[in-house]
């Protein structure tokens, strides 16, 4: 018998290639979580981004609708980045962009209908007046013309344009 076997072990080479392989496979794993991190952090953009879209709409149309007046924008064909509505109630309703959040006051309350990640980069209230001749009296309608974004990266816009008839909802 042989005093001095050999030892069975892993040699140096072996364990650098094992490292190498590791290292191949966990830059392969890192960027797989990665791109599914960046997917869902758009995804909360997004979805943030239409519920304050939905926000928006759903008040300005029962507001807007609900209305009897447009005090602001004056007149015809005329637009405002403030819109304010007169209720049948005497109630004024008013809507504005105060530091890129659409804000509603109304009364003694103040709402913004944005999440503080949400910039509205552009507001535009148009005044529309037509004749209708079934009715034999002037309608007015309100489009509004807005851009929203996220607040802080600004990578995800949606545009948005909305119609509403004054007065449709205050029969």
């Amino acid at each position: 018998m042989n005093k001095y076997r050999a030892e069975k072990g892993t040699s140096l080479i072996e364990v650098l290639i094992y490292i190498a392989i590791l290292s191949i496979i966990g830059t392969i794993l890192v960027g797989y979580f990665m791109i599914a991190i960046n997917s869902d952090d758009t995804h909360t953009k997004q979805n943030d981004i239409s519920i304050s879209a939905s926000n928006i709409s759903s008040s300005l149309k029962y507001d807007i609708e609900s209305g009897i007046n447009i005090a602001e924008p004056a007149i015809d064909k005329a637009s405002s980045t403030s819109l304010i509505i007169i209720s049948k109630d005497g109630e004024i309703r008013y809507y504005k962009d105060s530091n890129n959040y659409l804000i509603r006051e109304s009364g003694s309350s103040t709402k913004n209908l944005i999440s503080n990640s949400i910039a509205v980069d552009n507001i535009v209230f148009r005044k529309n007046e037509f004749f209708e001749e079934r009715l034999n009296s002037t309608s007015t309608s309100i489009e509004v013309t807005l851009q929203i974004s996220n607040r802080k990266t600004k990578d995800i816009v949606r545009p948005l344009s909305l119609s509403y008839l004054v007065g449709e909802n205050s029969i």
